[in-house]
């Protein structure tokens, strides 16, 4: 419990999609503020069972700011798709 928000993490290993045939790691992460009882739900998953699930939870939040900062820069965004575009020519 941090700043009257409550922290829980949910993990399941070798869940199984029917049609894929894929076993991944699911992971259920869940803020509850405490004053206003309000929840705050996020349902991550990934193929790397090996990850611990705290560190998969970091990598979509980093991988969000960067998706956020190429929103907000549309310049720099543009300037990325070239360059990656030239690299598959």
């Amino acid at each position: 419990i941090e700043a009257d928000i409550k922290t829980e993490i949910y993990q399941v290993n070798n869940a199984l999609h029917r049609q894929i045939c894929h076993s991944a790691q699911c992971g259920h992460h869940v803020k509850t503020n405490l004053t206003t009882q309000k929840q705050a739900y996020v349902i991550l998953f990934t193929s790397d069972e090996t990850l611990p699930f705290q560190t998969v939870i970091e990598y979509y939040s980093l991988r969000f700011q960067i998706d956020m900062c190429h929103l907000q820069c549309p310049h720099s965004h543009s300037t990325w798709l070239a360059k990656t575009a030239l690299c598959w020519d």
